[in-house]
Order: C-alpha cells, then structure tokens, then sequence
C-alpha cells in the first residue's frame, strides 16, 4: 500500500493508501519526485502500511483497495502541505500565523503531536524545500529558514524579498525547478480590475537567494497552488476565474505557465 496525504474541508488531513502499480507509480511521480539536492524519499522508498487513522465523517467514494484515515484534526484551517527532506509534514495555517510540523515517527499514518515551528507570521501560506533551507511566503515577504530535523525548529536565515500587499487574494504559493528558480505566486487585489502592482495577479520569479525579483507571467486572478513537471521542468498552476457571472463561468483552469505568457485576466478567459 502507498499513502498520501490531502486537505478536506480545510479541517483534517487525511492519509490515503491504496494499491500501486506501474502505471500509477507514474502518474504519482508528476507530485512526488523529489526537488534537486533533496533527499526526501522517492515514491518506490515510501513505506507500504496502511493508515490507522479513523476514517473521516465525509462522504467519500473510494476505489476498491482504497483507504483513507484521518492523519491530524483540529487544526483550524490549513492551507500548504510540505514534507521536509526527510518526511517530516509540515503545514501553514495563515489565520493562526503559524507553521506546525506532524510528524509521525512511527509510520503509522496519524500525527503523533502538533508542534508549532513557526508563529506570529503574517498570514503564512506557500512552504518549500530547496538544499535543506526551508521557504515561507507571508503575505508581505518570502523568508529563509535554516531548518533542524532532529529538533523539529526553524531559525530565520535572511528575508529574500517583500511581498506588495493586496487585500483581496492573500495566499502566496512558492515552488522551485530544477535550475533552482523560485517562483511565487500573488493573487490579484479584486475580482475585475486593473492592477497598480505588476506583481499582483500574475507568477514572479527569482533565484534560489531572492536575487533580482521579476514578473515570470501575468493575467492569473488567483493561482493558489504550484506544481512543476519533474520530466520537463515546466511549471503548472490552477487558477481561479472572476466571480459572479455564473456557477460554471468561467471554468477553473490549470495552467503551464510560461515566461512571459498573460493568461487573460481581467480582459479575457477560456471557454
């Protein structure tokens, strides 16, 4: 069996574990291949238990050989998901202004205690790993962190860069590629608009040290969450259209977001 981890209802964090063959082997590894200088395990090095956890009061309708059990609750409402280079989950909570770590040291799919790595952020959100240095993006900067697995703790190492405030979409993603580029994602500061800031509603970019902060790609109202393609080093986001012109208008989308590309907001979207 394989287990990983998902939100719910911004509630609990569940481990799902499930049957692996080759074909689903690669279709995980779009997720879960690890970054450059990481040694966080590769999906074959993951260990097979199933989760204990109690399965959770929602719905689901899982495949067969499918199980699901609650990994941590009661955390109010979490947002990124994170694991350090050496498994440890870490998650952001931005309306407590904290970073927790859930380990689980035992492998036995349930958290075996919250710590809190981090407090009195400024509504944290976007966590990654790059060359055992952990990244943060509050709503107003992105910090370093030199981070301790053993003691589970974080020690700030140097802040790369400020963030422009907008009031209105106040999550900011952050991922890294394989050539070491940092990129960060900004929402915009409406629901249709022109923007004051060309940073907002769109995907900046920097080195791996905070060097020289630029617009990568803009016209995304609101992509939350970042991934990149580990064969072909692209990056991908979903975003969110403008509101109030319909349930299903306009539909979410998942983009490959390139360097210099606008995807429309707030002039256009896609059908």
């Amino acid at each position: 069996m394989r287990k990983y981890f998902v939100l719910v209802s911004l509630i609990l964090i569940l481990t799902i574990a499930y049957p692996v063959t080759t074909s689903v082997k690669n279709k995980l590894n779009l997720v879960s291949t690890p970054q450059p200088n990481s040694i966080f395990p590769s999906p074959d090095q993951l260990p097979l238990q199933t989760p204990t956890g109690p399965p959770p009061a929602i719905p689901f309708q899982l495949p067969q050989g499918y199980r699901i059990g609650v990994f941590a609750k009661n955390l109010g409402s979490p947002r990124d998901l994170e694991f350090s280079p050496l498994g440890t989950l870490l998650v952001s909570l931005p309306d407590e202004g904290k970073i927790v770590a859930l380990p689980d040291k035992n492998n036995d799919g349930v958290a075996d205690s919250v710590k809190v790595i981090l407090s009195n952020l400024n509504r944290p959100h976007g966590l990654a790993f790059y060359n055992n240095l952990l990244f943060v993006a509050e709503l107003n900067r992105v910090v370093r962190y030199t981070w301790e697995e053993g003691e589970l703790s974080a020690t700030p190492n140097r802040e790369l860069f400020t963030l422009p405030y907008n009031g209105g979409h106040n999550t900011r993603s952050l991922i890294f590629n394989k050539q070491g580029q940092l990129f960060v994602s900004l929402g915009s500061s409406c629901n249709v608009c022109n923007e004051n800031h060309d940073w907002l509603a769109g995907v900046i970019v920097s080195d791996m040290y905070g060097n020289n902060p630029h617009v990568f790609a803009r016209g995304l109202r609101n992509s939350v969450f970042l991934t990149v393609n580990p064969e072909t080093d692209e990056l991908w986001a979903g975003d969110m259209g403008r509101d109030r012109i319909g349930d299903d208008i306009p539909r979410e989308e998942i983009n490959i977001i390139r360097d210099g590309d606008n995807y429309g907001w707030p002039v256009c979207y896609g059908q």
